[in-house]
C-alpha cells in the first residue's frame, strides 16, 4: 500500500512538471505576440486555453495512469514487440506540440490489444476497464478541441471563422455526456467570457453576416444589463 502511495505521488509530481513546462513554454510564446502585434490577442487567448484543457486532462487520474503506460510501451523492448501487432510507437505528450496529449490517449487506444495480452503479467502495462473508460472519454471530448485547434493555427485565420470553430467546438463537446466532457465545457464556457471581451473581435463578427445577429442578441443583453444596473444604482 504503501509502495503504491508512493508511486502515485511520484506520477503526479512528473506530471506537474510537465503541466509547468506546458504553460511556461506557452506563456513565452505568449508574451512575444503581445509584443508584437494586436492582433496576436485572439491567439494568446486560445494558448491559454489549450494549457487549460491540459493541465485539466492531466488532473485525472485515468491520464495519469495513460502517461505511465505510455512510457513504458515506448521502451525499446516493448517497442519491438509491438510490431508483431501492427502497433505504431505510442506518442508521448510534448509541451511544444499542440495536442500531443490527445494524440498520447489516442496512441493508447491503438495499443489496447497488446496491454490486454501483457499487462497481467506487466504491472506497467495494466489499466483497469475503468481507466480505459476515463481515456476514452478524454479523447471523446478533445478531439473536437483538436479539430479547432487545426483550423486557429491557419496564418489567414479571420475572426468570423476563429467564431464559426471555437463554438462548433463548444457545441460538440456540450453533446458529449462524460464527467470530463462536462468539466472541460465548463471551462470552455468561463474562458470564454473573458476572451470575448474584445471590441476589435466583436466588431469583425459584426460586419461578418454570419454572426452579426449573435452579436446584436449579446449587445442588446448586454445594453439592458447595464440599464437595468444603472436603475437599481439610482
Amino acid at each position: 500500500m504503501i509502495a503504491r502511495d508512493t508511486e502515485d505521488v511520484l506520477e503526479r509530481e512528473a506530471l506537474e512538471e510537465i503541466t509547468s513546462k506546458h504553460i511556461n513554454s506557452h506563456r513565452m510564446e505568449l508574451a512575444h505576440h503581445n509584443a508584437t502585434e494586436k492582433v496576436y490577442l485572439i491567439y494568446c487567448g486560445l494558448v491559454i486555453i489549450i494549457v487549460h484543457f491540459i493541465s485539466t486532462l492531466l488532473l485525472l487520474y485515468g491520464a495519469l495512469m495513460a502517461h505511465r503506460v505510455v512510457k513504458a510501451l515506448r521502451t525499446e523492448s516493448i517497442t519491438n514487440s509491438l510490431k508483431a501487432y501492427n502497433i505504431k510507437k505510442p506518442v508521448l505528450d510534448n509541451a511544444t506540440r499542440w495536442n500531443s496529449a490527445y494524440l498520447m490517449l489516442l496512441s493508447l487506444i491503438a495499443a489496447k490489444p497488446f496491454c490486454t495480452d501483457f499487462g497481467t503479467t506487466n504491472k506497467a502495462l495494466f489499466l483497469t476497464e475503468k481507466q480505459r473508460e476515463k481515456i476514452s472519454e478524454c479523447v471523446a471530448a478533445l478531439e473536437p478541441v483538436k479539430i479547432a485547434t487545426v483550423i486557429f493555427q491557419n496564418e489567414q485565420l479571420l475572426p468570423g471563422d476563429f467564431y464559426g470553430a471555437w463554438l462548433r467546438c463548444c457545441l460538440t463537446v456540450d453533446n458529449l455526456n462524460s464527467p470530463f466532457a462536462k468539466d472541460l465545457h465548463k471551462a470552455m464556457k468561463t474562458r470564454e467570457t473573458q476572451l470575448f471581451d474584445n471590441d476589435a473581435l466583436l466588431s469583425a463578427l459584426y460586419l461578418d453576416p454570419r454572426y452579426m445577429p449573435i452579436v446584436c442578441i449579446c449587445i442588446e443583453k448586454s445594453t439592458k444589463r447595464t440599464e437595468l444596473y444603472c436603475t437599481q444604482v439610482n
